[in-house]
């Protein structure tokens, strides 16, 4: 019945947890289990090219990309993009100098960040989670599909209204992810199930984010991480145990599509 997996990464692949920092072992056998399986996998997320992990990218066929921005395929070819326009981006830019505010800014392949204490030069990237490369960004050619930026909530009636145009979602605490109205994760889904012909209910995806809500809420299973945004644990039906507890193995094992594997238990709620 299903033929497609949609996983978002962090918080949901990706584990923050301090004693079990990253991607775990047990994730990417799983996914290997999956892909020999013969189900497409998917990569649903807001990082960008580069910050795909290198221990996942060879089990998935197709990256949705800042959060739906970009869709590509396992060779890095775009298939769909929605940029912002770069004329919001300039005047985004203008407004976070004018203002002192540092914020990211992410094209298809690498994230910037503008730094306003004068510590770094405007624009730097960051390289695999190593060491910091200086290196500007072009905002005269480089598309831009994600700005990021930290917002007190009393503060985001205005950015919304100064910026129409733009759909801001909450990343967590303060954090603010930015794309253009039409970008979204579940709209990037959509386009790619349509272009494989499989419907919507014939997936399952996996997110705990906000950014996750559209694409959790429109397909056959779409399943919120336990340790997931407080409104997707009121608001969906499945609700899985976390990454460090092996909740995805588990939902799938209970759902009959892996068989045999380690957990046998039901361990999603369904209201």
């Amino acid at each position: 019945m299903y033929k497609l997996i949609s996983f978002d990464i962090d918080g949901t692949l990706f584990s923050y947890d301090p004693h079990a920092y990253g991607i775990s072992k047990a994730t990417v056998s799983l996914l290997e289990r999956l892909q020999s399986a013969g189900y497409i996998l998917v990569v649903n997320t807001g990082r960008c090219w580069r910050d795909i992990p290198a221990t996942i990218a060879p089990y998935f066929t197709y990256f949705i990309l800042n959060n739906g921005g970009v869709l590509c395929n396992a060779k890095g070819e775009t298939l769909s993009a929605i940029p912002i326009d770069s004329k919001t981006v300039q005047r985004f830019f203008q407004t976070c100098e004018r203002m002192s505010k540092s914020f990211i800014l992410k094209t298809k392949y690498q994230s910037y960040y503008y730094c306003n204490d004068g510590t770094y030069p405007p624009y730097l990237f960051y390289d695999n989670g190593v060491n910091f490369q200086y290196e500007a960004a072009d905002l005269t050619t480089d598309a831009v599909y994600t700005l990021c930026m930290e917002l007190e909530e009393e503060d985001l009636p205005q950015w919304r209204q100064s910026f129409p145009d733009l759909v801001f979602v909450h990343g967590g605490y303060r954090y603010y992810e930015i794309n253009a109205c039409t970008a979204d994760k579940g709209n990037a889904l959509f386009v790619l199930l349509e272009a494989l012909q499989i419907k919507p209910k014939e997936t399952i995806a996996f997110g705990d984010g906000m950014n996750d809500y559209a694409v959790l809420r429109s397909v056959g299973i779409g399943a919120a991480m336990k340790n997931g945004h407080p409104y997707l644990l009121r608001e969906l039906e499945v609700i899985c145990d976390s990454v460090t507890e092996n909740g995805i193995e588990k939902l799938l094992v209970n759902l009959g599509i892996l068989e045999g594997m380690l957990f046998k238990e039901a361990v999603h709620q369904t209201r």
